[in-house]
């Protein structure tokens, strides 16, 4: 009997990590595909970037403990991985691609100003406005 509850609690982290990292997987999944659908992407450029979109995933889902104990540290670094993020995105695009890539961003800009100018007019606070602007960016495809 003891036997058989040592394993048990040895397998629940084991089964518990490899739903998470399907839970990864997925999200990366589908934001290749979001890419995929709006740059075009062919067979090479959507495997090098579902690997990178694979690696953001993780090391977003590393910082989750990180959210409640240092908001400030967790968003800088949410920032610094998004930012690596499209760097490595856009080395992949051609040169047409760079366009549709730069188009997407701008109508993202264009979005994120909407959204500031119609919270600033409903009096929202400056920490509300930023987190919305946020949740816009780095729920982007990119």
């Amino acid at each position: 009997m003891k036997k058989i509850l040592f394993c048990l609690l040895c397998l629940f982290p084991v089964v518990f990590l490899q739903a998470q990292k399907n839970m990864v997987d997925s999200q990366a999944a589908e934001r290749t595909a979001k890419l995929t659908q709006v740059l075009t992407l062919d067979s090479d450029q959507e495997a090098a970037v579902l690997k990178i979109q694979e690696r953001k995933s993780a090391q977003v889902a590393e910082l989750r403990d990180l959210k409640q104990s240092d908001p400030s540290k967790y968003y800088k670094k949410l920032q610094s991985i998004h930012q690596g993020n499209e760097i490595a995105v856009q080395r992949l695009l051609r040169k047409e691609q760079l366009k549709a890539y730069h188009a997407e961003r701008h109508a993202l800009r264009l979005q994120k100003s909407q959204l500031v100018k119609k919270m600033k007019a409903s009096n929202a606070s400056k920490l509300d406005i930023d987190e919305a602007v946020r949740r816009i960016e780095y729920d982007f495809a990119y």
